[in-house]
């Protein structure tokens, strides 16, 4: 039986293969025409992540040109799915591969995919494969030839797609079918990331631990987080392929209920939907399910230490590293193996070094330096690694480290790492209140650790930076914007910039001020203790002196949710995360930092804070 291919295209086109044959592929060959960065904001829009039953109908529904309606992709059926370099780049939700699964897609060929995208592929039990040549010979009528396709899954990965994805792989290993794997890497100098997986390895082996790039292990891990998007999917997916066993150690599972909650007051909105299944959930299994601000946010307020291992079902799980905790992005099935096993199956990623030299000039931030790093390094050098930033010359806060860490995954990267610095070391002994000494805690590089590539960035050059709309890589600074938009919308929130530093850094350009008539500023905090601090601090009033409107902490905007959600036709500037297109709304929408925004919104057009 032949294939049914969807190549998805550069030119704004998705055309079914079978209809075309030999002339599309020749307009293909170069590869030029199929379309990068399909995120998966393209592939399965956030606002369809309300919903966990008939995925399939909101397949591509996101397409950025609009072509592809409700039931399209579902309407015909495709077995192969073919995109660009980068493609599943974005969120770590796993709503594009069970929609895959559920209408019949066997394979998705591109030139290059997103770690943690494939990662989840894989544990759905969904091939991918780079081999692009794939393509022309499906289309000449080739059977699909599963066996080659395997060639490029190594050890454990290739375990997993035998036997039919990662939940039927867990069943047989908690059963003793599936033999244990062993680790033969020898005393070498490690980074902090692989002494973490190493020493967590230790602990279960009674033995000291060595680990490599490319070594595979089943690591356990310290905390899962998950939130009401992925908890009904996990509650699914563990009813249907993993009943027989219980939770394991519920108490180290945080359930959050924060993407969508903006929508409760509304009786008819479905997210009342997940909120219900996540609490009926967390109290069958004895998990405790917080309400008070951003699961990203929380975690490092109140929950996670140096030296731990943490999985969250979102991909700025990366944030963590900011405490020097390694935190690794999964997918829905992943977790709900997780659930029972305490445990993670891992290829141990490349690292990448990025040291920070000198002291930020005035007027930028963090922000601007995770912006700057987008525009100065290749996303192919960082691809799926893991970052280790070293700072030199600045004394970082938390807020800042915070912020570098969490962007790691809009760099390109698996995830990121800091090592504790003073100030990081007075926030926990003041915050987890430990028997223990949190300096012991601390994992450090060894001096020889070998790094992928080492990237030297002098700080002082950095200026405002800005991403233009349609992908949160494509930036520039400031300076080099030709025209200076006016704005519609302003906003400073979510998990990257609704932290107290980003509120008292707005409060500083904008008290005295007043917000532009024509412009609208939002200003959300990540948690409701920062709220209550920024209250305590005078900021909320000045802010709300100034005209901003201060939202409720959740994730609002970032996610398309809520008052600061950018609608068709209109224009913002916000401090988030991304800005595919979409993910915020149906207009366009800018990213810079809170000094930006804030100036800006006094402005009513894109501005920096010098122009002030």
């Amino acid at each position: 039986m032949s294939e049914r291919i969807l190549f998805l295209l550069d030119s704004g086109h998705s055309l079914i293969a079978k209809d075309y044959h030999e002339e599309l592929y020749a307009q293909l060959l170069p590869l030029d025409h199929l379309r990068p960065d399909i995120n998966t904001d393209e592939l399965f829009p956030a606002k369809r992540c309300l919903f966990f039953e008939e995925l399939g109908d909101y397949l591509l529904t996101g397409d950025r040109h609009h072509l592809l309606a409700e039931g399209d992709v579902k309407a015909y059926l495709p077995t192969v799915l073919v995109g660009g370099e980068n493609f599943g780049c974005g969120s770590a939700r796993e709503h594009p591969q069970i929609g895959m699964k559920n209408i019949g897609i066997e394979l998705i060929i591109a030139p290059s995919f997103d770690t943690t995208f494939r990662n989840n592929c894989t544990a759905m039990g969904i091939l991918t494969s780079t081999d692009t040549s794939l393509a022309g010979e499906l289309l000449n009528g080739d059977p699909l030839d599963r066996t080659r396709i395997m060639t490029e899954f190594q050890g454990i990965e290739g375990d997993i797609l035998s036997t039919g994805g990662l939940l039927n792989y867990t069943r047989e290993r908690l059963k003793g079918i599936i033999p244990p794997l062993e680790i033969t890497t020898g005393p070498r100098p490690m980074t902090m990331a692989e002494k973490i997986i190493a020493n967590h390895l230790s602990k279960i082996r009674g033995e000291d631990t060595w680990v490599k790039p490319g070594d595979q292990a089943i690591i356990p891990v310290d905390s899962r987080m998950s939130y009401e998007v992925f908890t009904p999917l996990i509650a699914s997916l563990l009813k249907e392929n993993l009943a027989e066993f219980p939770v394991s150690d519920p108490a180290s599972i945080f359930l959050f209920a924060d993407h969508f909650v903006e929508n409760i007051g509304n009786p008819n909105h479905p997210v009342n939907n997940l909120l219900l299944n996540q609490s009926q959930f967390s109290q069958e299994k004895a998990i405790v399910c917080h309400t008070d601000g951003i699961g990203h946010n929380l975690m490092i307020e109140r929950f996670l230490l140096p030296g731990q291992l943490a999985i969250g079902t979102d991909s700025h799980s990366s944030m963590w590293g900011a405490l020097g905790t390694l935190g690794i992005p999964v997918g829905a099935t992943s977790m709900a193996a997780a659930f029972i096993s305490k445990d993670h199956l891992i290829t141990v990623p490349s690292l990448v070094r990025i040291d920070l030299k000198g002291n930020l000039p005035s007027g930028c931030s963090a922000r601007d330096i995770s912006l700057y790093l987008s525009q100065v390094i290749p996303l192919t050098k960082i691809r799926g690694k893991i970052i280790e930033f070293r700072l030199d010359g600045q004394d970082w806060n938390l807020d800042e480290l915070a912020v570098l860490t969490c962007t790691a995954k809009e760099m390109g990267a698996l995830t990121a790492i800091i090592e504790p610095n003073e100030t990081i070391i007075e926030f926990l002994k003041k915050n987890r209140k430990l028997a223990e000494n949190i300096e012991d805690l601390i994992v450090k590089s060894d001096p020889e650790a070998k790094y992928d590539h080492i990237f030297s960035i002098q700080t002082r050059e950095v200026e405002p930076m800005i991403a233009l709309p349609g992908n949160p890589n494509n930036t520039i600074p400031i300076s080099e914007l030709e025209e200076k938009p006016i704005i519609d919308k302003a906003y400073i929130g979510g998990c990257v910039g609704g932290k107290l530093s980003d509120l008292i850094s707005a409060a500083k350009i904008l008290k005295g001020k007043k917000i532009n008539p024509e412009t609208t500023l939002f200003v959300q905090p990540a948690t409701r203790d920062i709220l209550e601090k920024a209250t305590q601090l005078g900021i909320v009033k000045i802010l709300s002196q100034a005209g901003a409107i201060i939202l409720n902490p959740n994730c609002g905007a970032c996610i398309g949710q809520g008052q600061g959600r950018i609608e068709k036709g209109e224009i913002g500037i916000y401090n988030t995360t991304r800005n595919y297109p979409g993910r915020v709304g149906e207009g366009e929408v800018y990213l810079s930092s809170a000094e930006t925004v804030a100036s800006s919104a006094i402005q009513g057009r894109i501005c920096s804070f010098e122009e002030i």
